[in-house]
């Protein structure tokens, strides 16, 4: 293998493997900068994420979320372009692995922001900031291979575009923005969510929303058991069919609606909505924006 494709698998635990840059081969990454194969930005989020990998993730999502955003804020200079390259070149991680997820959370996270910051300084002070984070901050992530756990913990701002599969967690905890998945999401998708919005194109898990707060998930297939467990607010929509336990020890709230079919003696009554109620039935234009939002 020559030198300027040498590439080092990063492994932590039993983790699978995801492929990065080794750091620590300094003539390939100069060759690879030299040929424009990759650019500094996506060297220095190789250098983090591998240096960085052996913190516990699944022990503590949040303290490492704010422990990456806090080296690549003070070292770091990338673009939404290194992101995109750097998300593209991730393996398949082991199932309850979420150190690529929050990693990418955090880096996208620290990019929104000083996209937003940067238009903010050039615009005059009568302004609406999030209207200006919506129109800057976009990244569109495609990996047809990799299902990457963790996805935008907790975004909060801009829109994240996935081309290709999500993980276990996607969206956990996210404070606002919108995620949209062009393919099917595992388990756990938008986990306590406090705000924001997802669109998944495809089948999504078990237990999708499960502790949801507040924010608005559609589903434009079908979901696994446990939709909707223990929410306290928000709106599940599944264009599909849900299995049983949907709206489980949910509160009164939360809505669910479900277009396809459900075992309504193995789901909760008092969350499940009347999709005549729904301001945009399914085939009216509203519906139909959702599939082409999701043509990337």
């Amino acid at each position: 293998m020559e030198e300027a494709t040498k590439l080092q698998k990063w492994s932590g635990g039993n983790n699978a493997a995801a492929t990065v840059l080794d750091p620590n081969n300094s003539a390939a990454s100069e060759r690879l900068l030299r040929t424009g194969e990759i650019t500094e930005g996506h060297k220095f989020l190789n250098t983090v994420f591998m240096s960085m990998s052996t913190v516990h993730l699944d022990e503590s999502p949040k303290y490492s979320y704010y422990h990456y955003r806090d080296k690549l804020s003070k070292d770091g200079k990338y673009t939404i372009k290194d992101i995109e390259s750097f998300y593209s070149l991730l393996k398949k991680y082991h199932e309850r692995d979420m150190n690529a997820g929050v990693f990418l959370s955090a880096a996208i996270s620290v990019a929104f922001e000083n996209n937003t910051d940067k238009a903010l300084g050039r615009r005059i002070k009568k302004v609406d900031p999030a209207a200006i984070a919506s129109r800057v901050n976009k990244v569109r992530l495609v990996n047809k291979e990799a299902a990457i756990n963790g996805l935008c913990f907790e975004l909060d701002q801009g829109t994240v575009k996935i081309e290709g599969p999500a993980g276990h967690k996607l969206g956990m905890g996210m404070r606002g923005g919108t995620v949209m998945v062009k393919g099917p999401a595992l388990d756990f998708l938008g986990l306590g969510m406090l705000g924001g919005s997802i669109i998944v194109q495809g089948h999504v898990g078990k237990y999708a929303c499960s502790g949801m707060q507040n924010g608005d998930v559609t589903v434009l297939k079908n979901a696994d058991g446990f939709a909707g467990r223990n929410m306290n607010g928000g709106t599940l929509t599944i264009l599909g069919a849900a299995d049983d336990g949907i709206g489980m020890d949910s509160s009164c709230d939360a809505r669910i609606f479900v277009f396809g079919t459900y075992n309504k003696l193995a789901a909760n009554p008092r969350v499940i909505g009347d999709i005549d109620y729904l301001m945009a039935p399914r085939g009216s234009d509203s519906w139909k924006k959702l599939y082409q939002d999701l043509e990337l």
